[in-house]
């Protein structure tokens, strides 16, 4: 089972801290076989429902709308879900160990690129702001139903779309056997910071192998001596890692650039990645997804007098009244809470360490396994 049900107790007050421009939501959403619905529909049953986890496999799972009049029929339904919001902390989640979480100007530059509404229009997906997740509209014909029902479907899965703050750190140098680097003076060293916002780069960073490495920031961008070498139109989705098959390996086609392994033209390979120096994980822990159900309806009036006049005259007060009822009732907004998975993570910290060319120092002829 799954679907819409009631706003779970514990979620309201989170809810009450939300700024986004929703008037209100009126429930959350349960992928097919959530727990919650497995224990039943009692509302004081499933007040703490753990978020649903990102690469998590959603199976097909329905939405019904049902008149909210006597006379009004569903003709067709449209859903959406075009925004995510950091879902608040209380508490329990700095009991649990989760960081308190301070947004920097990176983080509002980020979340307006890639979380709202203008970023759900200029997105891939005429229906999801996250490209893993497929919605099915009218799955059944409402006409099927005489109207009583309205269906649309969700499946597949979140990614780490919304995850933007993670940052890949690493040196590239001719000590790493990388033949790129051999022309230059011993030492020379060149660090790079894949992010959300372009590949950071500096040749003149103070590195001290020992210890613990300090990359200083302003207001969560690089400071100097890193500067940016990104197109300035350089999409939200440049970095977004959405590929299930590649999450737990390179990430995505930009970071895989920057790491591979290359042909260098006489039938060898060579690395483009010296070492990795570090993995910056998200400190969002859990955004809220936002899904938008509209319904077109109609007003079916009450038996036809025989009268054309009065016949007219019913059809045209039903027209209004239809008109009246799609712009103020036939909107609905419901929420759910996506927490991120570290299995992608950690499968992809593995794989980008061994691809360092300084795993040639033991393995002069060292290739890592794809």
């Amino acid at each position: 089972m799954g679907g819409i049900g009631p706003i779970e107790l514990k979620d309201l007050n989170k809810l009450q801290q939300l700024d986004n421009g929703i008037p209100f939501y009126a429930g959350r959403f349960y992928p097919k076989d959530s727990q919650a619905f497995i224990d039943g529909l009692e509302f004081g049953l499933f007040a703490e429902t753990p978020p649903w986890l990102t690469w998590e496999d959603m199976k097909p799972t329905q939405i019904w709308m049902v008149p909210a009049f006597e006379d009004e029929r569903i003709v067709s339904t449209q859903t959406s879900i075009e925004r995510i919001d950091l879902w608040p902390r209380d508490e329990d989640d700095e009991e649990a160990g989760i960081p308190p979480y301070e947004a920097t100007i990176f983080d509002e530059e980020m979340q307006q690129r890639g979380w709202g509404e203008q970023a759900f229009l200029s997105g891939p997906s005429v229906d999801c702001i996250d490209p893993s997740v497929t919605i099915t509209q009218n799955a059944a014909p409402p006409l099927l139903f005489a109207g009583y029902v309205g269906i649309s479907e969700i499946r597949g899965h979140f990614s780490e779309y919304a995850f933007y703050d993670q940052e890949i750190i690493f040196a590239n140098g001719a000590e790493y056997y990388q033949p790129d680097y051999y022309g230059f003076e011993e030492g020379y060293k060149e660090f790079y910071r894949l992010r959300h916002d372009g590949a950071w780069f500096s040749n003149d960073f103070e590195y001290n192998p020992v210890g613990q490495l300090d990359f200083p920031d302003n207001g969560g961008y690089p400071a100097p001596p890193f500067r940016n070498n990104r197109d300035p139109y350089e999409d939200y989705l440049t970095m977004t890692i959405t590929d299930r098959d590649i999450a737990g390996k390179w990430g995505n086609v930009t970071i895989d650039q920057y790491t591979e392994y290359a042909d260098n033209g006489l039938g060898a390979r060579w690395p483009r990645m010296g070492q990795l120096i570090a993995l910056k994980p998200t400190r969002l822990d859990t955004v809220m997804y936002t899904i938008k159900v509209s319904c077109v309806t109609v007003i079916v009036p009450d038996t036809v007098p025989g009268d054309v006049a009065t016949a007219l005259g019913d059809l045209s007060a039903g027209a209004l009244e239809t008109f009246g009822s799609n712009l103020s009732n036939n909107v609905w907004y419901f929420y759910l809470p996506v927490r991120y998975n570290w299995e992608k993570f950690n499968e992809r910290s593995k794989f980008l360490l061994n691809r360092g060319g300084i795993k040639r120092r033991e393995d002069p002829e060292y290739v890592p396994v794809e």
